[in-house]
């Protein structure tokens, strides 16, 4: 992902890196997670997606049962020529693959879902800050606060 963001000369890559697959029993895939640079517009339009969540974590993160989207500012060595006037804004999407309806969905919503979904990007994220060396860890903290925005 570095390497794309120096190639790139500091801009967004479109195309995501996955990170990770979490599987069910049985080896389906029950959620996948992915990373890759993003703009201030990708946020501004993720942030207009109806039924998303805003949550006040890294530059801002968005969530329903499906979807769950988070964004951190990098400043840092690894990504060449960001700078604090010119973060690097990576993005990390988890896509839940579990079917509404299913044994796995709490009896009181998708509230919780969508809350553990976030926990374990943010928590994929926080590592990902670390290895990235960005400054402050992205602003992201080594366990998250759900704490909804506006």
């Amino acid at each position: 992902m570095s390497d794309d963001y120096e190639r790139l000369g500091g801009s967004a890559d479109p195309e995501l890196v996955p990170a990770c697959w979490i599987e069910k029993s049985g080896g389906a895939v029950a959620a996948e997670i992915e990373f890759g640079m993003a703009t201030e517009q990708a946020m501004v339009s993720t942030s207009k997606v109806p039924n998303l969540a805003h949550y006040d974590v890294g530059r801002g993160a968005f969530a329903n049962s499906k979807f769950t989207y988070l964004y951190f500012d990098c400043v840092g060595p690894k990504l060449a020529g960001s700078s604090d006037s010119d973060p690097a804004v990576v993005f990390g999407k988890l896509h839940n693959r579990v079917q509404s309806g299913e044994e796995d969905e709490p009896a009181d919503g998708p509230g919780p879902i969508r809350e553990a979904n976030l926990t374990v990007l943010h928590s994929v994220a926080y590592k990902l800050a670390e290895e990235l060396g960005c400054r402050g860890d992205g602003g992201l903290t080594e366990k998250v606060t759900l704490t909804t925005g506006s």
